[in-house]
C-alpha cells in the first residue's frame, strides 16, 4: 500500500513539473506567434517588440545563478510553490497589459516559474 502511494505521489510530482516545462516552451515562442496582435494592440514597434520578447531570456539568464543556492537553502517544495504563484501572476498581468511596460515586467516575472521547472526536471 505504501509503495503504491509513493508511486502515485512521484507520478503526480512528475506530471506537475512536466506541465510547467511545457508552459515554459509555450512562453518561449508565444511572443512570436502573437506578435502582430501585440504590435496592433499595444502600439509596439520592432525595437519594443524585440525587448518584450527578449525579457523572457534576459530574466532566464539572470536567475540561473541564484536558483541553485535558493533550491539548496530553502528547498524545492517552497521554491516551486512560490515561483509558480509568481509565474501565474505574471501570466495574468501579461494578459491584462495595456502598454509595453506591464507585459515586459510580467513576462520577466513569469520566467521565475519556468526556470525553476527546467532546473528541477
Amino acid at each position: 500500500m505504501a509503495e503504491a502511494s509513493q508511486s502515485l505521489k512521484s507520478f503526480l510530482i512528475f506530471s506537475i513539473l512536466s506541465a510547467l516545462y511545457i508552459l515554459s516552451m509555450f512562453y518561449r515562442v508565444s511572443n512570436a506567434i502573437i506578435a502582430p496582435n501585440l504590435i496592433q494592440d499595444l502600439g509596439l514597434d520592432a525595437e519594443t517588440l524585440g525587448i518584450l520578447g527578449g525579457s523572457f531570456f534576459y530574466s532566464f539568464a539572470l536567475l540561473q545563478i541564484p536558483m541553485g543556492p535558493m533550491l539548496d537553502r530553502i528547498g524545492p517544495r517552497i521554491i516551486i510553490t512560490a515561483f509558480t504563484l509568481v509565474g501565474t501572476i505574471g501570466a495574468f498581468l501579461f494578459a491584462c497589459g495595456q502598454s509595453f511596460t506591464v507585459p515586459s515586467w510580467a513576462e520577466s516575472s513569469s520566467v521565475w516559474e519556468w526556470l525553476l521547472s527546467l532546473w528541477v526536471l
